[in-house]
C-alpha cells in the first residue's frame, strides 16, 4: 500500500498465485519464506 492509500491488486494477484505455485511444488520452501502465506493458503484448501 502506497503512503496515499493505494492499493495495488496486480502485484496482490501475482503474490497469491506464485505462494499457491509454491504451496503445490515446494511447500518447504514458501513455509520457509512466507510463513504466514503458506498457512493462509493451506486454511484455503482445507
Amino acid at each position: 500500500m502506497t503512503d496515499d492509500g493505494y492499493l495495488n491488486t496486480n502485484v496482490l494477484v501475482e503474490y497469491f498465485s506464485e505462494g499457491h505455485r509454491y504451496y503445490c511444488i515446494n511447500p518447504k520452501l514458501l513455509k520457509t519464506k512466507d510463513k504466514a502465506l503458506y498457512y493462509f493458503i493451506g486454511g484455503l484448501l482445507m
